[in-house]
């Protein structure tokens, strides 16, 4: 849960384009 709430910290501050990137890993997590 961590290593996602970084990755969406990090894509809000980098772009919208790494967020809906973290929001993709965060899918495929869940569906693995």
């Amino acid at each position: 849960m961590k290593p996602f709430a970084i990755g969406i910290a990090g894509g809000s501050a980098s772009g919208k384009p790494t967020l809906a990137q973290a929001l993709a890993h965060l899918v495929r997590t869940e569906a693995a």
